[in-house]
């Protein structure tokens, strides 16, 4: 899949230096976006530093991350969100050894957000408040969250968002690159499909234009994408432009895969339909997409076996399976039914046998790749947790009605 972008970055109407930096390499698929803070151009030092050490990292893996890219295993794909991490830290040490060596640097540092696409897949690194947003199918997404103080209370309800516009400390972060020798990164590996669109900004651009203008500016308007990151400029300016601003817009170049849009969809459909997932987002069944891979079985394959120990739970994108107790049939299951959910929480033997009854295909999620995620992201996992209690506890009101409606029938008089 091939990329075009177009920027455009201001100085705004009321800084005197422009403290934002960026770089868009559509050859070799690497787009970033910093906003620098420090005195004494130490910001700008700190935002030129970070894009072009990440930038020269990534270009030196490359071939690699194209190569775990084309494996497309979870593995991989967190091998790759590794890389994009190194990277960060190189440039993150990199900038605190300037400011240490250099008085009038102290104390810089810079946000950062990455978006490398290679092949199929997009990768986002993320630290601080620029953003990256995703247009798709005439919608707007916010990949990234906000690292900063009015983000995190908002997160802990202690601020209503109303109360969020006008706190007075809403730009101060709680991360940033190269204040520490050491900076948390988040990650994300996502599907990208062709017609993805991706604007990569400084908060200077989303402080004042809100995501659906960003969206009406790239198609409602008529405009061609190039002359967007233009106007969302100008409009943030006209608004106050008390900031830089950046602006970065990717379109994604492919041939027609609208089979692999259909996948998608269905995929995302049919996490939708679980209960355990049916309260997220759809930025946070992205975030569940990078744990699954997708399992196809064929009529009379096994997919559970009685007796055995699995670490896996099943959801069925499309197809119909048979549920059996040796040679008892239970169940039938059909698309958007869950199964294999209990190994998650118990280590025991599978108490039934799955076996497919006709083409199915299964989204497959790990043991192991479920809690990286619960560990990893603790909205999500606190979401997740929530609703596997919830899940938990219909089963067991379901499993205690059965077991009082079967006493009933042996004990009445």
């Amino acid at each position: 899949m091939e990329t075009q972008a177009w920027c455009r970055t201001s100085v705004g109407r009321v800084r005197k230096e422009n403290e934002d930096a960026y770089i868009a390499d559509p050859e070799q698929g690497i787009f970033v976006v910093c906003d620098g803070m420090g005195g004494h151009n130490a910001g700008e030092v700190a935002s030129r530093t970070a894009v072009e050490v990440v930038t020269s990292e990534l270009r030196q893996v490359m071939h690699v991350i194209r190569e775990l890219d084309a494996k497309n295993s979870t593995a991989d794909r967190q091998h790759v969100c590794e890389l994009l991490d190194a990277a960060v830290q190189h440039a993150c040490k990199r900038i605190f050894d300037t400011a240490s060596a250099n008085d009038e640097y102290r104390g810089m540092g810079t946000t950062m957000s990455v978006l490398v696409v290679a092949g199929a897949m997009g990768y986002i690194a993320h630290v601080g408040d620029s953003r990256i947003y995703m247009i798709r199918g005439g919608r707007i997404y916010q990949l990234t969250e906000d690292h900063t103080v009015v983000s995190e209370q908002l997160k802990r309800g202690l601020l209503s968002p109303e109360e969020a516009k006008d706190a007075p400390y809403r730009s101060v972060l709680t991360r940033a690159v190269g204040i520490q020798e050491y900076v948390q990164v988040d990650t994300l590996p996502f599907e990208i499909l062709p017609a993805d669109y991706f604007l990569l900004c400084s908060d200077g651009l989303s402080n004042y234009v809100k995501p659906e203008e960003m969206l009406h500016s790239l198609q409602g308007t008529g405009s061609a994408a190039n002359e967007v990151p233009t106007k969302l400029v100008e409009l943030a300016n006209e608004r106050g432009g008390r900031d830089n601003i950046t602006s970065v817009l990717v379109d994604v170049v492919g041939e027609d895969l609208s089979e692999q849009a259909k996948a998608h969809k269905a995929t995302v459909d049919a996490l939708k339909a679980v209960p355990l997932f049916q309260h997220l987002s759809y930025e946070e069944i992205l975030k569940v997409l990078r744990v699954t891979f997708l399992r196809r079985a064929m009529p009379g394959d096994v997919i559970i076996q009685e007796g055995q120990v699995g670490d896996e739970m099943y959801i069925i994108r499309e197809g119909v399976v048979r549920v059996m107790k040796g040679p008892i049939e239970l169940a039938t299951l059909k698309t958007y039914d869950h199964l294999g959910e209990m190994s998650f929480v118990d280590a025991g033997p599978r108490s039934a046998s799955v076996v497919a009854i006709e083409p199915t295909d299964l989204i497959t999620i790990r043991k192991d790749d479920f809690y990286y995620l619960l560990a990893t992201d603790a909205g999500l996992g606190m979401k997740l947790l929530w609703a596997f209690i919830q899940v938990l506890s219909l089963r067991l009101r379901a499993a205690n009605n059965e077991l009082t409606h079967v006493k009933a029938l042996v004990y009445k008089p």
